[in-house]
């Protein structure tokens, strides 16, 4: 394949990307085959059975960025000059590096086409330890969990304009939601990410400011249509949901703390890539060999023994990291 550049930035210079010395790349290539075999004794009963889709993934993986499996020719107009690009896998949920891409171009289409040029929050909403494993064996539980918050944030909003005596009739709040599976240490723990409006607006875009609504108000919220969902879809009993009701702490947490001013794009483009952002982050995992454990370190301390680092088993670590592997046709992002 052979495409022309029309321009010459010659203050650019590309580097190819090593794939197979990143540390996630060895680690599969090392270990593939092998926990391909022992998954069903060791794995199996603890996070499902093997989906077709991790090993199409792991095998697509092993040939991305790799130029005797494809690339592209790129000549410049100008200078002459050539340049090879290989091929990448496009794979989701899995590969750092084309993940990091799709985060990248997501967040530059999204800044011109889909953001309004206003206040933003970033929330987040999560489930507690007891209904995650639900999420694990059921994917489609995970599209019902992102209708839950988006129908929260609007029934939030709308309220508060009723607070504020305005008319919410015709008014929504800017939602962009992301499903997320990866907790800090690669562990499975299904959450919501969104980007909304600090306010409502209009079919022309134009923003009504409103005060941010509670945390707690959104969790109670959150809470309830969740509980609503696992007993429709007969995940959890009438007495089950009841005895949820009754803990002191929920498990069910929604944060909205964290904000983006259009006066400042260096905050819109930090808060907008996060929604797609990898579930690794190659800089933070060790991998030193088959005969070694390899380590990763988390963005903070781990809340059960405070530490920052956890050794792995690399067979334990690959299972973890495949289950993040989304299921195909299923929509990670959603407006």
């Amino acid at each position: 394949m052979i495409s022309s550049l029309s321009g010459c930035p010659r203050e650019r210079v590309y580097r190819p990307r090593r794939a197979r010395e990143s540390p996630l790349y060895r680690l599969v290539e090392d270990h593939y085959e092998t926990s391909k075999q022992l998954y069903d004794e060791r794995f199996a009963r603890s996070h499902g059975f093997r989906r077709p889709e991790i090993d199409k993934t792991l095998l697509a993986f092993l040939d991305c960025g790799l130029p005797e499996h494809g690339f592209a020719r790129l000549r410049c107009d100008q200078c002459r000059k050539d340049l090879f690009v290989a091929f990448s896998c496009k794979t989701r949920g899995f590969c750092p590096s084309c993940q990091a891409k799709r985060s990248a171009l997501w967040a530059e289409w999204a800044g011109d086409h889909l953001l309004l040029p206003v206040r933003h929050h970033q929330w987040v909403f999560v489930l507690p330890k007891r209904l995650r494993l639900y999420f694990l064996y059921d994917r489609a539980l995970l599209g019902d969990m992102a209708r839950c918050a988006a129908l929260s944030i609007r029934r939030l909003y709308h309220d508060r304009a009723v607070d504020q005596e305005i008319d919410p009739d015709g008014l929504n709040p800017g939602v962009a939601l992301t499903i997320h599976t990866h907790g800090d240490f690669s562990n499975w723990q299904p959450h919501i990410h969104c980007l909304v409006t600090a306010g409502v607006a209009d079919q022309q875009g134009e923003l009504t400011p409103l005060d941010l609504p509670w945390p707690p108000t959104a969790e109670a919220d959150f809470q309830a249509r969740i509980l609503r969902l696992m007993k429709r879809r007969e995940r959890l009993t009438p007495e089950q949901v009841g005895e949820m009701l009754a803990w002191a702490h929920s498990g069910f947490s929604v944060h909205n703390a964290v904000c983006a001013d259009p006066s400042s794009p260096d905050e819109m483009m930090r808060l907008a890539p996060y929604l797609l952002h990898p579930p690794i982050a190659l800089e933070r995992l060790r991998y030193h060999g088959k005969s070694r454990p390899l380590v990763y370190s988390g963005r903070r301390p781990d809340h059960r023994t405070g530490a920052r680092s956890r050794a792995f088993d690399p067979f334990e670590f690959l299972a973890e990291f495949c289950l993040h592997i989304p299921p195909p046709r299923l929509h990670l992002t959603r407006l």
